[in-house]
């Protein structure tokens, strides 16, 4: 369990890190994958690298739909205008946004930390008729809280607090994904999806 707490730890030091305005390169998520790896083909721990029929379909609605919805509260509500000086700026946004941040954090709040929290908490608590493991459900408030460290580069206030709220529930539906089918690639789906069309605001 020390090594899970020393994880919670250093992805809320990285992400505060890697908000800061002068560093553009989101380097804690490089580093979230380089950790992943490490653990999963070094040390041999299971932190969900294995292939699921189960959920797919259910996770590309449940991702496209999320993203939908995000994209019209970020394009009508707390719309920003984003200026890209280059088309490499561009590009480099779009493949943060549809692969590299969801694939990044799935690993860590997920695979690493959710897979413990589930062993050290396996009750059961029923929400809206769905069995959640505390594990499951302690995951999912950690990796909205880590979207506290947003305030560094968001003015709003009001949109980091929704964003927390929304990054909660939204923990728990992908953290549902993961603690059902052991397998990270619904949860990375449905990640991914949700970003890259809510990305979509500040690019069309």
């Amino acid at each position: 369990m020390n090594w899970v707490l020393t994880m919670m730890v250093a992805s809320f030091g990285l992400n505060m890190i890697s908000s800061m305005p002068c560093l553009e390169i989101p380097l804690c998520h490089f580093l979230f994958i380089c950790i992943g790896l490490l653990m999963h083909f070094v040390l041999g721990i299971d932190i969900g690298f294995r292939r699921t029929k189960k959920f797919l379909r259910e996770s590309i609605i449940v991702g496209t739909l999320i993203g939908v919805l995000d994209f019209i509260i970020q394009r009508f509500i707390f719309y920003k205008p984003r200026v890209f000086a280059t088309y490499y700026s561009l590009i480099w946004y779009i493949f943060q946004m549809w692969f590299l941040i969801g694939f990044a954090e799935e690993i860590v709040f997920r695979g690493v930390i959710q897979t413990e929290l589930m062993k050290t908490l396996p009750q059961d608590v029923k929400i809206l008729g769905l069995n959640f493991k505390r594990g499951t459900l302690l995951a999912a408030i950690i990796f909205g809280l880590a979207h506290t460290i947003n305030i560094f580069t968001i003015a709003n206030v009001y949109f980091v607090i929704g964003q927390v709220i929304s990054a909660i529930i939204f923990g728990l539906i992908v953290g549902y994904f993961y603690q059902e089918t052991g397998s990270l690639i619904p949860a990375i789906i449905i990640h991914n999806l949700a970003n890259g069309i809510a990305s979509l605001a500040y690019v069309l």
